[in-house]
């Protein structure tokens, strides 16, 4: 990987919703690089990646069904865990989402609505089943594809109208439907934790309208609306902060026509438009921050085929989830999917498609030094 001249980008944002003094963040593309060599058969462009509340970071290939993951984030000690689908050991022919507990531990969820445990050699340590008939009743059904495990037993979940094609319901109905819940496993009983927001729900519904959950500090949980506000849960507390990047338009991307009429209309809307993608919590440098990717179809018009955006920016967020800066990364060299932190700055991958310095099955990120 070549290395780049070092770039200085001075980007001042106003704080939003606060009396504080304007904060200035200073981002400096170092030229400084960490690479690491994939397990041959990983898919270097699509893979899940998941970063510790202690440093370590986590590859999985949906494919080979395996986690490799380094605990303690130096990305020289990784270890490959093959998870099995079926047995005693099995978490499910259908891999959703991997979350790790306050603890450390690994959760896995899949489509057999069932959230598993399991060690770092891939034995199972715990079941927990799911049994959603109380809440499918309530016109509401799980999206165990973001989840969070909480303290004692319990987990936040995100949820969808039952009738998937929820442009199909009345705003009204939609509003009165929770899309996160709690899940108690040693009661079994779902609690409703926050529903559908009238402000971000509109008058129209041909658009995506899930949301993604994410740990904040703490025992908080951020709900990442994959447009405009995020909602910060704390035990029953809910608060909402804008959290925008300065580029996002204001209004949510929508459809013209029916969504679930039109495949490429359902691709264009959920995989392709302006959408908030993802949420961090960075402990090392006691930030948040926001990924934000631009629309970009591609040139054959949306498809199942995967596709890595162009253009991404990435919004901070301070510990009272104020915006203090925005970033925005160079277009066709980076991929933010992949991003973690250590006391030296951000860490961000330039494993892009288009980026010609990639190298084949290597995993490469830059270190991004931000000052106050």
């Amino acid at each position: 990987m070549k290395a780049v001249l070092p770039l200085i980008l001075l980007l001042v944002l106003a704080c939003r919703g606060t009396d504080k003094d304007t904060a200035d963040l200073k981002f400096e593309f170092t030229g400084q690089f960490k690479s690491v060599t994939l397990p041959d058969h990983f898919d270097q462009f699509n893979l899940a990646f998941r970063t510790f509340s202690h440093g370590g970071i986590a590859f999985y290939d949906n494919k080979a069904n395996e986690l490799w993951a380094d605990s303690g984030g130096s990305l020289n000690s990784f270890k490959l865990t093959a998870l099995e689908k079926e047995g005693p050991n099995g978490v499910g022919q259908h891999v959703e989402d991997i979350q790790l507990d306050l603890n450390g531990n690994i959760w896995i969820s899949s489509m057999s609505s069932r959230l598993t445990k399991v060690n770092a050699d891939g034995q199972v340590v715990e079941r927990v089943e799911l049994n959603s008939d109380t809440l499918n009743r309530d016109g509401a059904g799980l999206m165990t594809f973001s989840f969070v495990p909480e303290a004692e037993g319990s987990f936040a979940i995100a949820t969808v109208p039952l009738l998937f094609q929820w442009n199909k319901l009345a705003i009204d109905q939609i509003l009165q439907l929770p899309n996160v819940v709690r899940y108690d496993s040693k009661s079994g009983a779902f609690e409703h934790l926050s529903k559908y927001d009238a402000g971000f729900i509109g008058s129209n519904l041909n658009k995506h309208i899930i949301p993604t959950l994410h740990r904040a500090k703490g025992e908080a949980i951020v709900v990442n609306h994959n447009f405009r506000d995020i909602w910060v849960i704390e035990g029953k507390d809910i608060r909402q902060y804008p959290a925008a990047h300065s580029k996002f338009p204001k209004d949510p991307p929508i459809s013209e026509s029916d969504i679930f009429e039109d495949m490429e209309e359902v691709m264009r809307i959920m995989n392709f438009a302006d959408i908030y993608i993802d949420f961090h919590y960075l402990p090392s440098l006691n930030l948040y921050v926001r990924v934000a990717k631009f629309e970009d179809i591609p040139t054959n018009g949306p498809s199942l085929e995967p596709h890595l955006a162009a253009t991404w920016g990435l919004v901070f967020l301070d510990n009272d989830f104020n915006v203090i800066g925005e970033l925005d990364l160079p277009a066709k060299k980076y991929n933010p999917t992949y991003l973690f932190a250590t006391e030296a700055g951000i860490w961000v991958s330039t494993t892009h498609p288009d980026n010609p310095d990639v190298e084949e099955g290597v995993i490469t990120f830059e270190l991004i030094q931000i000052n106050l």
